[in-house]
């Protein structure tokens, strides 16, 4: 038994060395990272930036507090569902590819959320939008993994560790500040709007800094993984938009919820 451990032990460790050998630093990886990083600030900016346009939004639409709710959580809610078969799916097939598809999705159901012309096509906008912001976030991870080793790898992880904390902890203070500048009637659109610019600046740079390839191919199933993950968000999400007494106030602690 011994001499057979120490003889699997060899191609592995052989193995190890050619994946080290066959490690390139890419030029543009620096650069790859600050679009990802600014694609992945934006979708976890949207959980809750909306949460202080609330009041606004449900006058304008005429919409009652449980409904608008879903403005907010069902964003968190398609969001945790996607996180799961976005990975595989960024594996088997590219996730340069997973990355610009989520993110022309994103772009585009920003633009739909912003040009509502009532609360259930807000919904719906909002619940394609975090599928789309669902498929960006793993592809994040990866992507740093695929593009650094070493203590790049490190200081890479660093930044995006400090973007998620950054975006999630600012998102009523932006809000707020772009609701006081595009004041008046319909100013909660402008919430959607910011991100389809920035979006479609990311979505060309990306065509251009990120590598093509990395795909692992496809692997083993996820539905185990899917069905697992999948329940997690719904008990928040249906509890307390059905019955939650306090109104659009209650959104934020649905959506910290459904983050966590």
């Amino acid at each position: 038994m011994p001499p057979r451990a120490s003889t699997d032990a060899a191609p592995s460790s052989l193995q190890a060395q050619s994946a080290a050998e066959e490690y390139r630093p890419d030029p543009k990886r620096w650069s790859a990272l600050s679009v990802t990083l600014v694609v992945g600030f934006m979708s976890l900016l949207d959980v809750s930036i909306v949460s202080v346009a609330l009041p606004s939004l449900q006058r304008d639409l005429g919409a009652t507090p449980a409904t608008v709710q879903w403005v907010v959580s069902g964003y968190a809610l398609t969001f945790g569902l996607m996180l799961v078969p976005a990975g595989r799916l960024g594996d088997a097939f590219g996730r340069r590819r997973l990355f610009l598809l989520g993110l022309a999705g994103f772009v585009l159901s920003s633009a739909a959320a912003g040009a509502a012309p009532s609360v259930a096509w807000l919904v719906a906008a909002r619940l394609v939008q975090g599928l789309a912001a669902g498929c960006l976030a793993p592809q994040n991870s990866a992507l740093i993994q695929q593009l650094f080793r070493g203590g790049e790898r490190g200081r890479a992880f660093g930044l995006f560790g400090a973007t998620v904390g950054i975006s999630t902890a600012v998102g009523p203070v932006v809000g707020g500040a772009i609701l006081g500048l595009a004041d008046g009637p319909g100013g909660w659109r402008w919430l959607f709007y910011v991100n389809v610019p920035i979006g479609v600046v990311a979505f060309l740079l990306a065509l251009r800094l990120l590598p093509r390839g990395g795909a692992a191919g496809a692997g083993g199933s996820t539905s185990s993984g899917c069905c697992c993950s999948a329940p997690a968000p719904w008990p928040c999400s249906s509890r307390w938009c059905r019955r939650s007494p306090a109104g659009w106030r209650s959104c934020g602690g649905c959506s910290s919820s459904a983050r966590s």
